[in-house]
């Protein structure tokens, strides 16, 4: 079990919000432009793993994978409701797939207040969410 393995099953949930008609895209990586909003990008992960007394390996890691959101390409308050609207509908596709396909385990997700983003000259309403998850030893 690797963090890439938990990192591509969380792309997964978020490709099938595409699917659905609540995201037009996700993007793996930081993009240079937008090109469908909205959209889902991951940003990448911070991560610890934690020793055992007497210097023993800890087996678990614990990744926290950054996901920011990104709705219209103008602010507002119809623009902050849409990208709350969308946190409820992607913290419901984290709850339903906390197993990560058994590859991990989601600890818990924090998020941060709407408020907007600029990516190429053209500001966003974003918001950012922390998804902390445990990858399993083998």
């Amino acid at each position: 079990m690797t963090y890439e393995q938990c990192r591509t099953s969380i792309k997964d949930l978020l490709a099938a919000l595409v699917t659905s008609g609540d995201l037009q895209r996700v993007y793996v990586d930081v993009p240079e432009t937008l090109q469908d909003v909205p959209c889902a990008v991951l940003m990448g992960s911070e991560g610890r793993m934690g020793w055992a007394f007497g210097g023993v390996v800890a087996p678990d890691e614990e990744h926290t994978e950054t996901i920011r959101l990104y709705v219209r390409d103008k602010l507002g308050a119809d623009a902050m409701a849409a990208v709350r609207a969308l946190r409820v509908t992607v913290l419901t596709a984290l709850r339903a797939k906390g197993g990560l396909d058994g590859h991990g385990e989601i600890a818990g997700v924090t998020w941060t207040a709407p408020g907007s983003a600029t990516v190429a000259a053209r500001d966003y309403a974003s918001m950012e969410l922390a998804v902390t998850f445990v990858v399993k030893a083998p």
